[in-house]
């Protein structure tokens, strides 16, 4: 079993599909949160979700998820997850790899830029504990 899993809800009532995924961790194949306004209209009526294949590569998931957004688009459903998918024009530019590269390294950007520790900033929060820390915040009603 791989490290990253696809996954699809798709409607009760009419089988279709309207949300292609990829994630890392199980409870995110039901949530709810972080979801858009378009996913909440559409997750109004009774949904299902499922895996659909489990991947040990975050670009793996990525290039199979693209695919799942090609196919079901190519049967007319209605993915509210449109808005990540990638016309073809700009595929046939940059290639599925690269574009699926982009998306993983954005994702995690903030994440890896978060981790990273150097001299100088050792140095700043040296100093900064020495002069008592962080600044409090200031509250007007604290005195009430």
């Amino acid at each position: 079993m791989g490290k990253y899993y696809t996954y699809i809800h798709k409607l009760n009532s009419t089988g279709e599909v309207f949300y292609v995924g990829v994630a890392q961790r199980v409870s995110r194949l039901r949530s709810l949160r972080d979801r858009s306004k378009n996913w909440h209209d559409m997750a109004k009526q009774e949904w299902t979700a499922e895996m659909v294949k489990y991947h040990n590569t975050d670009l793996s998931a990525c290039l199979h998820e693209q695919e799942l957004i090609d196919y079901y688009l190519s049967l007319k459903h209605p993915l509210v997850n449109v808005d990540r998918y990638v016309g073809s024009t700009v595929r046939q530019k940059w290639g599925k790899e690269m574009i699926c590269k982009r998306f993983t390294n954005l994702s995690n950007s903030g994440k890896l830029g978060g981790k990273v520790s150097s001299e100088a900033k050792t140095i700043a929060a040296r100093l900064n504990g020495a002069k008592g820390g962080r600044p409090r915040k200031h509250n007007p009603r604290a005195w009430l």
